[in-house]
């Protein structure tokens, strides 16, 4: 009997202990759990009849989850490059064009747009440890949120917007419109605010020297190369030279005076004079008249196929028949203004003189503008075409190279269009 008393007192006295700490894990009216540790964190957690908190943790996990929302679509938006959405307008597939339609509807309101996801970034941060500290301690639950915002505030949120930035913008945008309509009391002010401040926004464009280092980088980029999407080196020489012939003028295309074959027009029509015009088959020839800077005028070659070099005749009797007048353009004309004179056939060839002296100082041709436009400078006395193909080798070698340490999955796909040490560069005749 003495037995069974102790074990019945042993009994009591152990569900009384248990009452003890069931008490101590117990909700006060306001739902606050006073845990003080991580263990009875974890006790708390076997407790599923604690409704309370699992709402705070719901809360938490939601807040946690709205703060890296907003922080990636931060990121999402403002890394977009308002050139490149244009040219996904233009030039992209139809999902493309849709996701850049829908970015570019709220980007056209950029202060508004970032004072309402970092206001809803900001009141998601301040809640977490709020609502933590209803189910731990405030110091552990600054510790948790601390580390929860670092991860999923700032690290994955991003990365994912850095990475997906333009599909997550556009796929969220309904969500923007609610943040907006949720804190437009408060943002709107402050972006009209930082509208008179800062002022309106600048869509940044490219100017030609960032063109170009784009264009080199689109033909020796590893990753154009693996989507095929890589240009040639005659592609980037042309596109240089488009970009190049706008500060270009008449002088830095025009062959010079002393390298130009002319016919004197006091001299005659015979063999010798008839084989050099068909040996250099040009089609329009210059005739000057006592000395080289006193032009004359021009022949059109095929109009003197019928003369007989046997006759020799006189060059000036075939001139008051068949010779024309020459255009005349000083020197400091931009090439781009000869191009469309040239391209609606107002002139195939045209003296080009110094706009000091007035004297002629070389003649400019069709095929001598196209040479500059293109980036192939054929003129004799030119010295760019050795540089401009030594580097297209460069690149060319730098392309290859970094094709080399692409993955081989592509190698037979690609194989007829990935650049070879065989294939002919630029030739400089």
């Amino acid at each position: 009997m003495t037995n069974i008393a102790m074990e019945t007192a042993g009994m009591s006295s152990s569900s009384v202990d248990f009452n003890n700490m069931s008490d101590t894990m117990d909700y006060s009216r306001d739902h606050v759990c006073n845990a003080s540790s991580v263990q009875a964190f974890v006790n708390t957690l076997m407790q599923p009849n604690q409704t309370w908190f699992w709402v705070y943790l719901v809360l938490f996990i939601i807040f946690t989850f709205g703060s890296g929302l907003y922080s990636a679509l931060t990121t999402s938006f403002f890394s977009q490059d308002v050139t490149r959405l244009e040219v996904c307008l233009r030039q992209g597939c139809p999902s493309e064009r849709d996701y850049a339609t829908r970015v570019m509807r709220l980007l056209k309101y950029p202060n508004l747009l970032i004072v309402t996801l970092n206001m809803g970034n900001v009141a998601a941060i301040v809640c977490q440890p709020i609502v933590l500290a209803y189910i731990i301690s405030p110091a552990l639950s600054i510790l948790v949120s601390a580390v929860t915002v670092f991860i999923f505030n700032k690290i994955l949120p991003q990365l994912i917007g850095d990475r997906h930035g333009l599909v997550l913008a556009a796929n969220m945008t309904w969500f923007v419109y609610l943040s907006i309509a949720g804190f437009f009391i408060l943002a709107c002010p402050v972006a009209m605010l930082l509208s008179v401040v800062l002022g309106k926004r600048k869509d940044r464009f490219y100017e030609r020297s960032e063109l170009k280092a784009l264009i080199e980088l689109q033909m020796t980029s590893p990753d154009a190369a693996a989507e095929q999407h890589t240009l040639s080196p005659h592609e980037v020489l042309i596109i240089k030279g488009a970009l190049d012939a706008e500060s270009k003028v008449a002088m830095d295309a025009m062959i010079p005076l002393d390298k130009v074959s002319m016919l004197d027009y006091d001299g005659v029509f015979d063999r010798k004079t008839m084989h050099m015009l068909a040996s250099q088959k040009f089609s329009h020839v210059p005739v000057y008249m006592n000395h080289r800077k006193n032009i004359k005028g021009e022949f059109v070659v095929k109009d003197l196929i019928l003369l007989d070099p046997n006759d020799k005749g006189l060059i000036s009797q075939s001139f008051d028949r068949y010779g024309r007048s020459l255009n005349f353009i000083p020197s400091n004309r931009p090439i781009y203004d000869i191009f469309d004179d040239m391209n609606l056939g107002r002139y195939r060839i045209a003296a080009v003189f110094d706009t000091h002296t007035g004297t002629v100082v070389g003649f400019l041709t069709l095929q001598n503008v196209l040479d500059v436009i293109l980036g192939q400078t054929r003129t004799p006395g030119h010295q760019d075409s050795l540089s401009k193909t030594k580097a297209v080798q460069s690149w060319r070698q730098l392309a290859i190279e970094r094709r080399k340490s692409l993955p081989t999955s592509n190698a037979s796909e690609d194989s007829n269009r990935q650049l070879t040490e065989n294939t002919p560069l630029y030739e400089v005749p």
